[in-house]
């Protein structure tokens, strides 16, 4: 059996894919890549900030022809400056996945 310490009740799994954020209301779309995703969230890096609470639609592109991209409806959760660049660091929560 693992030995798994994580206190949620999903694990993560590590995952570097191409993210695109459409922000409400417009056509803006902010590309970015993702660090992490569970069955409940998105853990990814943008450029810019964005505001805790705040709903985004998102395609996550697999990286081959073989993984269909996924689209959900996404609430930001928090926002950090990324320690490692100069953009942020989003976590995010899966509202409600799309077709």
């Amino acid at each position: 059996m693992l030995n798994y310490d994580e206190k949620r009740n999903f694990q993560r799994m590590d995952a570097r894919c191409k993210i695109q954020c459409i922000l409400p209301g417009s056509q803006q779309v902010i590309e970015g890549t993702t660090q992490d995703i569970s069955a409940v969230g998105i853990r990814f890096e943008i450029d810019q900030a964005l505001s805790e609470d705040q709903e985004l639609e998102v395609l996550v592109e697999g990286g081959t022809t073989a993984t269909p991209p996924l689209r959900a409806l996404i609430r930001v959760q928090r926002v950090m400056a990324d320690p490692g660049g100069a953009g942020f660091v989003v976590a995010s929560s899966i509202s409600k996945m799309l077709e």
